[in-house]
């Protein structure tokens, strides 16, 4: 019985110590303290970073472009146009992908679609397709997988703000 008192009391006497240094945290006393602190800081420059929103983690919608590719990202897809390689640069988009759904910021890869246009009936070719890449602030990197073709198009590296329309190609 004397051990378990003694114990009781040393214990509380420690808690006591320990805690008699600390800053009060009532909110009166510590909104004094709060004060006190930032009027000492209030000399001394301090530096501002505006972040800009994450917007749920998703990239905006707008347009990404290059002198190969040009990607249009709405609220809930994407498309992605590939230049033809087989006409002069700045002539028609020969192929492109489908994003069914918003692009997260960071790493992604999203299952999609992969339409290839063809000069004949039915004017486009269609496969399942593996879209990858990466976002990275103003920067998006993206590659198109189609298994059944056995070929990556790609990596193209796209900048926000980059318009490079073009119309499709009637005969790529």
């Amino acid at each position: 019985m004397r051990r378990t008192l003694v114990a009781i009391l040393s214990t509380s006497l420690g808690i006591l110590v320990a805690c008699s240094d600390r800053a009060p945290t009532s909110p009166e006393i510590g909104t004094q303290a709060v004060e006190a602190s930032s009027s000492k800081a209030a000399g001394r420059d301090r530096h501002v970073v505006v972040v800009a929103p994450r917007s749920d983690g998703f990239v905006q919608p707008g347009v990404w472009g290059s002198d190969k590719a040009s990607l249009t990202i709405t609220q809930d897809a994407a498309t992605l146009e590939i230049l033809s390689s087989t006409l002069p640069t700045g002539g028609c988009f020969g192929a492109y992908g489908e994003i069914p759904r918003p692009i997260p910021n960071g790493p992604f890869s999203i299952a999609g679609t992969y339409t290839q246009l063809i000069g004949a009936y039915p004017g486009k070719i269609q496969y399942a397709a593996q879209h990858s890449g990466v976002v990275e602030a103003d920067r998006l990197t993206i590659t198109i997988t189609v298994p059944a073709l056995q070929q990556a198009f790609g990596p193209f590296l796209l900048t926000r703000g980059v318009n490079s329309s073009w119309t499709p190609c009637l005969y790529p």
